[in-house]
């Protein structure tokens, strides 16, 4: 696995929920065979503006283009990392690693200590990707699995 140097994180806000909407589509445009189906696929550009307007992510660009975004959620004082969206031609090149690390740097700088994020069942290398980054499984819920990392 290569790594891209000149790779660049940024906050996301809503201004950039274009850019956001469209690496998500594309990422996780694979994912349409899943039962129950992704409500990622279903997303409008909207709800991605409004869902960054309240809880923000991160944009991750090579030079300027847009190559992978992640999204947050924060329920109470539990902070979550949704939609880790890595465009198809820039993936498994190490994009997806380095975004996680920015993200957990942010959450950890907003002082969260804890990150929490769910895989489908049916997506054996999605776990296997975060369990390489320190995640591990913390609860079942049938057809996803809680994941869990003390940051």
């Amino acid at each position: 696995m290569s790594t891209v140097v000149e790779l660049k994180v940024t906050v996301a806000g809503p201004e950039a929920a274009p850019q956001v909407h469209a690496l998500t589509q594309l990422a996780f445009a694979g994912y349409g065979s899943l039962q129950p189906p992704s409500g990622a696929l279903s997303e409008t550009e909207a709800q991605v503006r409004e869902d960054l307007a309240l809880h923000g992510g991160g944009l991750a660009r090579v030079r300027s283009a847009p190559v992978a975004a992640v999204r947050f959620r924060f329920e109470g004082h539990q902070a979550w990392v949704r939609r880790l969206a890595v465009h198809p031609e820039w993936q498994r090149q190490g994009i997806g690693s380095r975004v996680m690390a920015w993200a957990e740097r942010d959450l950890r700088r907003r002082g969260h200590r804890q990150v929490r994020l769910g895989v489908r069942k049916q997506l054996p290398a999605n776990l296997s990707f975060y369990e390489a980054l320190g995640y591990w499984v913390a609860e079942d819920h049938g057809y996803w699995l809680e994941l869990v990392k003390t940051l």
